[in-house]
């Protein structure tokens, strides 16, 4: 009896303490002012080596522009064509892509504050990372059939291997052991093992691509960029349209495909929403929205602007657009509903807003 008596007080003291440690973790303090909130790249202008980051603070509404040079006591800026940022651990490593030397900022992502340099790069473009190793996209140089991916040792920051898989190599997947690679101007994606680090197999796509997301059934999409025909310029004709396709991965290769044709030449950041079931994407001045589940291409576009990148917040399930009026004054980043479309506020961002890291 004296047991079967002690028993709800051991239940309820066990819960309170629960509660007590639960409570302490989301009340503990702050790693720096910059842990939680939406960072923005801003590309700049090409050859001026002004390229920078924002930061979007959610509950106050305020954006903090210039944020490597406040924080790094006025230092220069990131350097030419800030292309992207990926975010690992504490630490964020944020790539430009026509800068020299070519080399990658680290810093910490809580407080910004630099922590050192990836070196030795070949015009990198974008990165993931795995069991403490970073995999870089690097052009090396416009049009080259060397492109591939470089391989970064992330206690040494060394370059330890180059894996080529063709031209223009850029954004990538990580998904199941593998590293999948979109290339701008080559029509496959490749497959990376990462065991091996070798190129295991490729995914044949029509022109060339830059977008890839999993769904939440492990499928994958590709957005194939298109052929464009600039030989009558301002007349642009659309030679070959750019297209969706969705594949099921299968070991080295593929189990199905389907393929969308967009109608449109030049289609752009591929984004999910939270729980990846639903895709959006850009195709020059339009977003549109796309249900994984269903069996044609929405044609009714949910955002009629011209935006140069475009962002989903899982946090508040909102929708980020980059909008960059030219390439030399400070562009904007826009929020919108990302049901209706509908605009919700909008803050002055650096010049050419173009990607989007949320915390």
């Amino acid at each position: 009896m004296m047991q079967t008596k002690k028993q709800p007080v051991f239940l309820f003291a066990s819960l309170a303490l629960s509660l007590f440690f639960t409570a302490c973790r989301e009340d503990e303090p702050l790693k720096g002012a910059y842990q939680r909130g939406v960072f923005v790249v801003n590309e700049g202008t090409f050859g001026r080596s002004n390229g920078e980051i924002s930061f979007f603070d959610r509950s106050s509404k305020q954006i903090t522009n210039l944020l490597f040079t406040k924080v790094n006591n006025n230092r220069t800026s990131l350097g030419d064509q800030v292309q992207s940022m990926h975010v690992t651990g504490e630490r964020a490593y944020i790539i430009a892509s026509n800068s020299q030397p070519n080399q990658v900022e680290i810093v910490d992502k809580n407080t910004f504050q630099s922590l050192g340099v990836i070196g030795g790069l070949r015009q990198p473009r974008y990165m993931e990372s795995a069991n403490g190793k970073g995999y870089l996209s690097e052009w090396v140089t416009f049009g080259s059939p060397d492109g591939g991916v470089a391989v970064v040792d992330l206690q040494t920051n060394a370059v330890t291997k180059r894996i080529k898989t063709g031209v223009g190599p850029d954004r990538m997947l990580l998904l199941g052991g593998k590293l999948y690679v979109t290339q701008q101007f080559t029509p496959a994606v490749a497959i990376i093992d990462l065991a091996t680090e070798t190129v295991v197999g490729t995914v044949p796509v029509p022109e060339g691509s830059r977008g890839i997301q999993a769904d939440r059934n492990g499928d994958v999409w590709v957005l194939t960029v298109g052929k464009q025909d600039f030989s009558n310029f301002p007349e642009v004709k659309t030679v070959t349209p750019s297209s969706l396709i969705r594949f099921t991965p299968n070991g080295n290769s593929l189990t199905q495909r389907a393929t969308f044709a967009l109608g449109v030449a030049g289609a752009d950041h591929l984004v999910t929403n939270g729980d990846k079931t639903v895709l959006y994407y850009r195709t020059g001045t339009q977003v549109f929205q796309q249900s994984i589940g269903a069996a044609a291409l929405n044609a009714a576009p949910l955002i009629r602007r011209d935006l140069y990148g475009i962002g989903f917040d899982p946090v508040e399930n909102v929708l980020y657009g980059g909008f960059a009026p030219d390439f030399t004054t400070n562009g904007r980043i826009i929020r919108y509903n990302a049901t209706t479309g509908a605009p919700l506020d909008s803050a002055t961002a650096g010049i050419a807003p173009r990607e989007f890291v949320f915390q």
